[in-house]
């Protein structure tokens, strides 16, 4: 693959970059510490904001590293750091990437994550040149699933006790893969 590590990336909306050691207070305040965006990830909410700030001051070496993804979605309206997407695992051999999102819930219900997921499948397929993007969710959180299907991802199936929650507790997971055929074909067809 032709790796990048997190460039930025803009869509009509969004800008997602990398995290800052300014996105501490934001990030806390917006999603961070909200037990109801917190809920379907494998990471329990933040209850300190410098416990934030460490977490971003660990992304700048990760930074360094040409195969690593962590994208700050932010909205262009207002310049606010509102969530989060990147790659959650990638695999070079497989020419695959696994990919993960939040956002703060005063954000939900206007097509943010679809959005930010399409410019990340469109970075990973046609500058990286993945073969493979796939996508999970617990299958207690449905909508995540819709925003995978939104963005072209088919389902795959179910993984038993896949997963565990951020109690600790084993969770059923929904698997969905998009492929570099199937993200052509559909780009091909809508140019029609």
């Amino acid at each position: 693959m032709r790796h990048t590590g997190t460039i930025a990336l803009e869509t009509e909306r969004l800008i997602l970059r990398r995290f800052t050691a300014e996105d501490a207070a934001p990030m806390f305040e917006n999603w961070a510490a909200d037990p109801d965006v917190t809920k379907y990830l494998p990471w329990k909410e933040y209850s300190r904001a410098d416990d934030v700030r460490a977490y971003l001051k660990g992304l700048e070496e990760k930074y360094l590293s040409p195969d690593f993804y962590d994208w700050c979605i932010v909205w262009k309206e207002n310049g606010e750091p509102i969530g989060s997407a990147g790659a959650v695992s990638v695999n070079d051999r497989l020419r695959s990437f696994s990919v993960g999102y939040c956002l703060s819930k005063k954000y939900w219900g206007r097509g943010i994550i679809p959005e930010a997921v399409n410019a990340v499948l469109k970075h990973f397929f046609e500058t990286v040149g993945a073969a493979r993007v796939s996508g999970a969710h617990f299958v207690d959180n449905p909508k995540s699933g819709r925003v995978l299907a939104k963005c072209g991802f088919k389902e795959e199936g179910l993984l038993r006790k896949n997963a565990l929650d951020n109690a600790g507790n084993f969770v059923d997971v929904k698997l969905y893969a998009l492929t570099d055929d199937d993200y052509f074909s559909s780009k091909n067809n809508k140019n029609r």
